[in-house]
């Protein structure tokens, strides 16, 4: 074990001056938490600097944030954005490659007894933090360089497949999303929600009366909000949040559901709809525009009635239904896909710092 703060370089503190014109400005908003990179930096005129911008960073520094470090906001500086400037809200590390690695650093710095300590060590009850000393203070396993540089690059390998197995999951959110309007045609014939559906609102449920280990799942406005031993519906329901800032969500229940009174549940009259396009259908009508705009937002079943609803032929919505669950079974195997591969890096990075790898 070394201290970390004896095998990184000072980074010199610098504002950005009236010479400097415009500048890219790395704070805490431009870390992504969940893929641990950076996201596109303000560009910022020097008048517009805030006290914050201080640090010159460099291509390959590893930033930590110093506040809510529960959160794990951490990241490498891409040889791209040289010479931006960083935020006072970061620790930024640069490793003195005679003795360290940065990208072994940057896996350390995302490591379970890491995140343990810096969320241990930080102070505040509503705003916890902790200092640049503090992170420097901590110790980091250090075995040889190569050794590093060899722990690094398998840890490297799976998190490259976990982001291209994140991006498969995120094209095919795409295809399910552009699905809709690529099988809904132009001359689909409108027709009034009102005149075909009918919405009648859940029923209260108090929290208190949930079963923390019911089969049955709970829905408001938000989606899933607990579960149930009891059921409301034994199938699948259309539900439309009533009230709130989920004013006009729209969700499909599971099989068995209860819905709260905090909703809407879907049904229709005469006209025979696939379930699964109509739901597409209720998502892209933009049902929030309807809610009142006095006090807090609520939306009724006859403020809904003069929604219009493009409908086609029920070939057409089978069809729609088909491919959407083909799209659904492929993002499925790519999440569980993802899930193997994540309990993978975990082990294999435990395993990395604790000298078994």
């Amino acid at each position: 074990m070394a201290r970390l703060g004896d095998l990184v370089l000072p980074v010199p503190s610098r504002a950005p001056a009236e010479t400097d014109a415009a500048f890219r400005y790395v704070d805490l908003s431009t870390v992504d938490a969940s893929t641990k990179t950076l996201t596109e930096p303000k560009l910022l005129d020097w008048s517009d600097a805030p006290s914050r911008a201080r640090q010159r960073l460099r291509g390959g520094d590893v930033l930590v944030s110093t506040v809510r470090p529960n959160l794990n906001g951490v990241a490498v500086v891409p040889h791209d954005l040289e010479g931006a400037i960083g935020s006072t809200g970061f620790c930024v590390l640069r490793a003195d490659p005679a003795q360290l690695d940065n990208r072994y650093l940057f896996h350390w710095v995302r490591s379970t007894p890491f995140v343990a300590a810096m969320t241990r060590l930080a102070t505040g009850a509503s705003y916890p933090a902790v200092s640049d000393a503090t992170v420097k203070s901590s110790e980091i396993p250090l075995p040889p360089l190569l050794e590093q540089r060899r722990i690094a690059s398998i840890l490297d390998e799976v998190q490259v497949a976990r982001r291209l197995r994140r991006q498969a999951i995120d094209l095919i959110a795409l295809g399910i999303d552009s699905l809709f309007f690529d099988m809904t045609p132009s001359d689909a014939i409108p027709v009034p929600l009102g005149s075909v559906l009918k919405l009648s609102s859940g029923r209260f449920l108090p929290t208190k009366a949930m079963a923390g280990s019911g089969t049955v799942a709970v829905y408001g406005g938000n989606g899933v909000s607990g579960r149930h031993d009891e059921a409301m519906y034994d199938s699948r329901q259309i539900v439309v949040g009533r009230v709130g800032a989920y004013c006009g969500v729209v969700h499909v229940t599971e099989e068995k559901s209860w819905v709260t009174d905090n909703a809407m549940v879907v049904s229709w009259r005469e006209v025979d709809f696939e379930l699964d396009y109509l739901a597409a259908a209720l998502k892209n009508a933009n049902l929030n525009q309807f809610a009142s705009q006095s006090g807090q937002p609520l939306i009724s079943a006859a403020r809904l009635e003069g929604a219009v609803l493009r409908m086609p032929a029920r070939a057409v919505q089978r069809e729609y239904v088909a491919r959407l669950r083909s799209l659904h079974k492929i993002q499925t195997l790519h999440e569980r896909h993802l899930a193997k591969l994540d309990e993978l890096f975990e082990s294999l990075q435990q395993r990395a710092f604790s000298g078994q790898l």
